[in-house]
């Protein structure tokens, strides 16, 4: 989206712009896939700690300290997180409304600093998330699983490669339509 402006702005030409974009789609999706399975795959030395197991008496007053100095850290960043990503899309309302044709020209800039606010946002949110997860997992304070939380997880799991799905194919839908619509002015 970011990459319209230039394309737009005649800076590059449309299907360049398209082919960076789309490139970049698939990289970065096979970049998360890669990192994901890495990360579970190291994750698997550490699968004893889903165990029960007791901390030595000292190690134990540490994580506890812990988890009491940084319980305000972690409600700050996960506050602040969630308000960011709440916020995120005010920039390109506030545009929209306050200078359409700038945004009409710039909006794929627009979207690129909103895209930007959601990336910080989501870093906030797994960092102190994956830290916050290891002092309780330390502690041993895991939250039961009941069946309500069972079934969510299942919907979950089938909820959102559908809509990712759904997405994808009207996304690709607009991108053909566009195509065929362009090739058939060029016929005439």
């Amino acid at each position: 989206m970011t990459l319209t402006t230039p394309s737009m702005l005649r800076i590059i030409p449309e299907n360049v712009s398209e082919a960076i974009g789309i490139s970049a789609l698939f990289l970065l999706v096979a970049l998360g896939v890669g990192v994901m399975i890495f990360a579970n795959m190291r994750m698997q030395n550490f699968a004893f700690l889903e165990e029960a197991f007791e901390l030595e008496f000292g190690v134990r007053g540490f994580v506890e300290k812990e988890i009491e100095n940084y319980r305000p850290i972690h409600t700050r960043q996960l506050s602040f997180g969630v308000a960011l990503i709440i916020v995120s899309v005010l920039p390109i309302i506030i545009i929209n409304l306050l200078f359409p044709s700038f945004a009409e020209e710039h909006i794929g800039y627009v979207v690129g600093v909103f895209l930007a606010v959601v990336s910080m946002a989501i870093y906030m949110l797994i960092s102190t998330g994956i830290y916050w997860g290891s002092l309780n997992t330390l502690l041993n304070h895991r939250q039961s699983e009941d069946e309500e939380s069972e079934v969510v997880d299942r919907i979950a799991g089938i909820y959102w490669p559908i809509v990712t799905a759904i997405f994808f194919g009207y996304s690709l839908s607009q991108r053909i339509g566009d195509a065929v619509g362009s090739f058939g002015r060029l016929q005439l």
